[in-house]
């Protein structure tokens, strides 16, 4: 209703009308004002009076208002009148009390405290934002125990930093990471040695094999031995042994071993996980082996003394380790950050009894549609080897070098492929079924 106040013969025209629409409760009842030349301290204590608000006002509170206001609070326009004249208020026990911002900020009484409680975003990964936010007089305390920010700082700051929070502390999207890896490896070694030996026990100069070369199928010493078990490789899968003689006292024995070997093997795991938007998911499948070491163990048994050893195992990881790191775009879609380590022992090249570790690494940024797939692939070795031993200088003679030594061949071929696909989480995480029959068509494929 219109509210008229005369002073001094000057004319002060004050409106206040309900605005229609909103709630009727007097937090949120708004107003629209009109203030023509109205002393500040009539309107302050209007304001606060209609507000139902005790105040407290300086003596000397000079100053004339002209103002226009359209749906607002009677607090908002206090704020806005006492800005404009360089004071400020403070609400304590009730009271509001009027002061010059000076004064206020060097009691520190404009300053208010609120901690505001985290429900999804962490206090430590906030807290640098809102610090970015507060005043100079501000401040900012992180309580990881609660989850909590508590801000120190005058009332417009302490407004921001709470839309900052609204806006930023949600429950945030997850995504189903799925992935099929597939390692397909084939092996081939084929071996062909000899052995022979050579045997005189009569007259003065008699002539045999040793005890380290080996004894042929007949007990007796060999003078050179090839065969396909001495290479490393099989043990020999057929073989023919051939005994000439005797001539007097005089005895041959040769022996032709062959060993070919040959194969495939096919490893699938399909695992999954769920992780929170922008948060990296770690998959690891693989095997963890100990290798015994030499080094110092000390067992103390009681107080009277204790016993020392040179036992030590040392542990190695082996297998495929993914790191997958999924952000949600704005517009449904997925990028994914892709880290894949193909690590495995290698026993031929060992240090101190430790073999080597090969690896194979893959690393990349993709951006898929929810539910589509990505594949990883070329992570693929392919070792070919060739080993020849022999009787030196004879074995290498054309044609008839191969009496005198032997030859092993050796192939490997592996290949890793990773599928990949991620998916958004609406509700549930839908299960996996066992296994399909699709994979098995996978491995058939890599076979071939």
């Amino acid at each position: 209703m219109p509210i008229f106040l005369r002073q001094h013969l000057l004319t002060i025209l004050v409106c206040l009308l309900p605005t229609l629409g909103f709630t009727q409760t007097k937090q949120n009842k708004r107003y629209t004002i009109e203030i023509q030349d109205a002393p500040i301290q009539h309107v302050v204590r209007m304001l606060t009076m209609i507000d139902g608000q005790n105040v407290v006002m300086p003596d000397k509170m000079e100053g004339l208002v002209t103002a226009s206001f359209n749906s607002i609070s009677l607090q908002d326009a206090l704020e806005a009148i006492l800005e404009t004249h360089g004071l400020g208020a403070v609400s304590k026990n009730k009271v509001i009390r009027i002061a010059t911002k000076e004064a206020l900020e060097e009691l520190g009484e404009d300053l208010e405290t609120t901690t505001f409680r985290l429900k999804y975003a962490k206090a430590k990964d906030v807290g640098g934002q809102v610090e970015a936010l507060v005043s100079e007089r501000g401040s900012v305390m992180i309580d990881d125990r609660i989850n909590a920010l508590t801000v120190r700082d005058t009332l417009p700051y302490l407004q921001d930093v709470q839309t900052l929070i609204t806006n930023i502390d949600k429950l945030d999207k997850q995504v189903l990471i799925e992935a099929k890896i597939v390692e397909a490896s084939v092996d081939y070694v084929r071996s062909l040695g000899v052995q022979w030996g050579f045997t005189d026990t009569a007259g003065e100069f008699q002539v045999a094999g040793l005890n380290a070369v080996g004894a042929a199928d007949s007990g007796r010493t060999l003078n050179l031995n090839t065969s396909a078990t001495g290479l490393g490789g099989a043990n020999p899968t057929s073989g023919v042994a051939l005994g000439l003689g005797p001539f007097g006292d005089t005895l041959f024995d040769t022996q032709l071993s062959l060993a070919e070997e040959k194969g495939d093997l096919s490893i699938l795991s399909r695992p999954s996980i769920v992780t929170v938007n922008n948060q990296p998911a770690t998959i690891h499948s693989g095997v963890k082996f100990f290798v015994k070491t030499s080094g110092d163990l000390t067992i103390s048994a009681s107080s009277s003394g204790s016993s020392t050893g040179t036992s030590n195992l040392q542990q190695i990881d082996a297998g495929i380790t993914m790191i997958v790191t999924p952000q949600v775009t704005v517009d449904g879609k997925i990028s994914l950050a892709i880290d894949v380590t193909e690590s495995q022992p290698d026993f031929a090249n060992t240090v101190d009894g430790i073999p080597s570790i090969i690896d194979n690494t893959a690393a990349t940024t993709v951006f898929l549609n929810n539910g589509a797939t990505t594949v990883i692939g070329g992570l693929f070795q392919l070792q070919k080897t060739k080993t020849k031993r022999g009787l030196p200088v004879l074995h290498r003679i054309p044609i008839f070098g191969a009496l005198f030594g032997s030859t092993r061949r050796g192939t490997t071929k592996k290949e890793l492929l990773v599928f990949i696909t991620p998916s958004i989480v609406k509700e549930h995480v839908r299960q996996l079924s066992a296994f399909e029959e699709e994979d098995s068509e996978i491995m058939k494929e890599l076979q071939k």
